[in-house]
């Protein structure tokens, strides 16, 4: 399989170099992959599926005893990060009939809901109100986990589908502060250098918790892997904005400390740090509620959804390259037509009619449209909408040349901007979402699989602001590990090391599964033409 993906990354590398080629390319990578899912088709039982995907099997025993054994055995393994190696790489490459498999859900499934398989069993509703109990108990969870690790209660945390519901409730509940935030705004406190409210500090240790989570998941995942998720420029771009608010709020309380008395709204200067601050805190919001977005991946119902939402999303990206050079050009050549009209005599050709020589003082302070350059692209902007008004494109009929000129030009913009690009950018979007929704369940199954692995491997950890709390027993027995594997190499050499290392042992049986995998392939095929000759 390792091999399969090699060899695929070499075509697309050479897809993107020889570009008019790149139709046979693709056929080439559809017949790797088609190869792997033949391949995988060849998997006789659990065992087999497990060795392949390099994972612990074991049969549903739900005793309470071997519950407690298998969480503690789950807890303590040290190969974690290999588990499920080559079905996160297919993923990263986006082999979507491979990840999509069946046998490749299957495994997906039941490390899911392993020592939790009861959960599959329950209706909706049930689900729904045993995950919100589950994840509003995660500050309990998070410090029984770093109090006593091995215990049952202090093991759920390691489960995939309890730390999800724990994560999803950790960023509902970030949501609800926000809004509270929102609400219990007063006057009051709305003076400069006025200390933070409780909602503030709390928002403050969420934002840091939040910022612990993405550096420890960029460190599991790698740089390259990080940021190839577009979701991670989401959760960048909105801490960023939650700091700098941050940031501008400590700089006034600490220079109006010195303030004898308070100094309201209606006195503060245009470049305010405060009233910066609540403009970026603006931007943070909306950022913040679209996180919300990425958590839908999970729901069968929603997910597809999700998913048509960011291809079109990728649209509105590719058709504003194209928008921006129709309205920066004409943008610029309608600001050389009326630049001189925003001077002051050249607001005399604006304001003044032809039947009339006075010329009003509040004609004189209206700007005039396509001035400047960003007056131009705000206009023109807007006038997609339908808000513009033509009569302020009028010169008192002395310019005759200009005034048809710069009409002929608007309505040109309307031509092209209006009836070709926006209708073509809905049919964009309408081919995007034709293609997710006849697809909709692979895409839906991709999407989710690249998520359910996070959790599986234990890359998010405990979820915000509990991750603030320092795990010395954990960092301790990291180091303890470390020595440990240290002293094995160096007293064993390599032989020593494979034997006291278990992921050399699953190596070792994926590559035997592998064989046996090829070899019924090449069986089948041969009997396939075997049958065909005789039929012939």
């Amino acid at each position: 399989m390792k091999y399969c993906i090699i060899r695929i990354d070499e075509i697309r590398a050479y897809s993107k170099l020889e570009q008019e080629y790149s139709e046979v390319y693709d056929q080439l990578e559809n017949g790797v992959e088609s190869y792997m899912c033949a391949l995988l088709d060849q998997v006789r039982s659990s065992v087999e599926l497990a060795n392949l995907f390099k994972f612990d099997y074991d049969r549903f025993n739900h005793t309470k005893h071997a519950m407690i054994s298998r969480l503690k055995e789950i807890r303590a393994q040290s190969d974690i990060g290999s588990m499920l190696e080559l079905l996160d790489t297919a993923s990263e490459k986006r082999l979507v009939k491979f990840v999509t498999h069946y046998n490749s859900q299957l495994t997906l499934t039941y490390l899911r809901y392993r020592n939790t398989y009861f959960l599959r069993r329950m209706n909706a509703i049930k689900q729904i109100i045993l995950g919100a109990l589950t994840g509003l108990m995660f500050p309990i969870l998070s410090i029984l986990t770093i109090i006593s690790p091995d215990s049952r209660l202090g093991s759920l945390l390691s489960l995939p589908i309890i730390s999800f519901q724990c994560h999803v409730m950790s960023d509902l509940m970030f949501i609800s502060i926000l809004i509270a935030n929102v609400l219990t705004k007063s006057l009051e406190s709305d003076y400069l250098g006025a200390p933070p409210t409780v909602c503030e500090w709390i928002l403050f240790l969420w934002v840091l918790g939040k910022w612990r989570s993405e550096l420890q998941e960029c460190i599991n995942l790698g740089f390259n892997t990080y940021v190839c998720d577009w979701w991670n420029y989401n959760d960048i771009l909105q801490l960023s904005l939650f700091s700098l608010t941050f940031a501008l709020r400590v700089y006034d309380y600490i220079r109006s400390s010195s303030f004898t008395k308070h100094i309201h709204r209606d006195q503060w200067d245009e470049y305010e740090p405060r009233l910066i601050s609540e403009a970026v805190l603006s931007w943070a919001y909306v950022f913040a509620f679209l996180r919300i977005l990425s958590l839908v991946r999970a729901a069968k119902l929603l997910g597809p959804l999700q998913v048509s939402l960011s291809r079109m999303a990728n649209d509105t990206l590719q058709f504003f390259c194209i928008f921006i050079l129709v309205i920066v050009s004409f943008a610029l050549g309608l600001n050389q037509l009326y630049w001189f009209y925003g001077t002051a005599p050249g607001k005399k050709f604006v304001c003044v009619t032809s039947n009339s020589t006075s010329v009003s003082e509040d004609c004189i302070k209206t700007p005039v449209l396509f001035t400047n350059i960003g007056n131009s692209l705000s206009t023109l902007f807007y006038a997609i909408f339908g808000i513009i008004n033509l009569d302020k494109l009028k010169l008192s009929g002395k310019h005759g040349v200009i005034e048809a000129v710069g009409g002929s030009l608007v309505a040109v913009y309307h031509v092209v901007a209006v009836v070709v690009l926006i209708n073509m950018l809905i049919a964009m979007m309408a081919k995007s979402y034709e293609e997710i929704s006849s697809n909709s369940e692979n895409e839906w199954k991709f999407h989710s699989t690249e998520m359910w692995i996070r959790f599986i491997r234990r890359e998010f950890g405990r979820p915000p602001p509990m991750n603030l709390i320092p795990h010395l027993r954990l960092h301790m027995s990291r180091a303890v590990s470390w020595f440990r594997d240290r002293r094995r190499k160096r007293l064993c050499g390599k032989r020593g090391q494979a034997f006291f290392d278990p992921c050399g042992l699953r190596n070792k049986r994926s590559i035997e599964v592998m064989r046996r995998l090829v070899q019924r392939y090449k069986y089948t095929k041969l009997l396939g033409r075997e049958s065909s000759e005789y039929n012939q």
